[in-house]
């Protein structure tokens, strides 16, 4: 990896630092409003982690000459994120049976939007430089 790839994801590890400092300076508060903060605190990493890997193989991707592969490997990525991010939801859904958090899980939905919308504006930005 180099000093070029970190520069790309920084917008991606600003929104995982302040969502996951947030959770942890609010906690208390979230529990009181019944959503479990360690919920999205995963569900932050689990979305940093998968998104900042489909950047990286983009990032790849962009330079290759073959324009096609940026978008089939853009597709791709987006495609694996929903997948992975479903098979975590049936495995929570699974695990914790009746005591699931709904606003937990709505809140993640947000998040994936967030980091979808950044994955795509950061996927833009870097083809339109190379």
């Amino acid at each position: 990896m180099n000093a070029h790839f970190f520069q790309t994801i920084r917008p991606l590890l600003a929104l995982f630092i302040l969502f996951t400092v947030l959770c942890v300076v609010f906690s208390g508060r979230l529990q009181g409003a019944g959503i479990d903060a360690q919920v999205v605190i995963v569900t932050n990493l689990l979305l940093f982690v998968i998104t900042a890997a489909n950047l990286y193989l983009l990032n790849r991707n962009i330079a290759k000459a073959n324009p096609n592969a940026v978008i089939r490997g853009m597709m791709a990525g987006s495609l694996l994120k929903l997948l992975l991010l479903a098979a975590a939801f049936f495995i929570y859904l699974i695990v914790v049976r009746e005591k699931r958090n709904a606003p937990a899980i709505y809140i993640g939905m947000g998040l994936y939007s967030l980091y979808t919308w950044i994955e795509v504006r950061t996927a833009l930005r870097m083809n339109r430089k190379k």
